[in-house]
């Protein structure tokens, strides 16, 4: 994707990898949650997981939402 839009750059990078590896969705949202919370980017991120998750069927991204 050719951009300076870093958000759109890893929401773009999230889709195309997600469901590539059981529950990998969910352990990138956790693995963000403890290292980055402070990162609007990474914050950003950890939503559009969650929001990507629960269109997958993911229960409990759907609980976090």
């Amino acid at each position: 994707m050719q951009t300076d839009d870093e958000v759109l750059a890893d929401r773009y990078a999230t889709e195309q990898l997600a469901g590539s590896e059981p529950g990998s969705l969910m352990k990138l949202y956790d693995a963000l949650k403890r290292i980055a919370p402070q990162v609007e980017r990474h914050s950003k991120l950890a939503e559009d997981i969650l929001i990507i998750a629960a269109q997958k069927g993911s229960k409990k991204a759907k609980q976090l939402l």
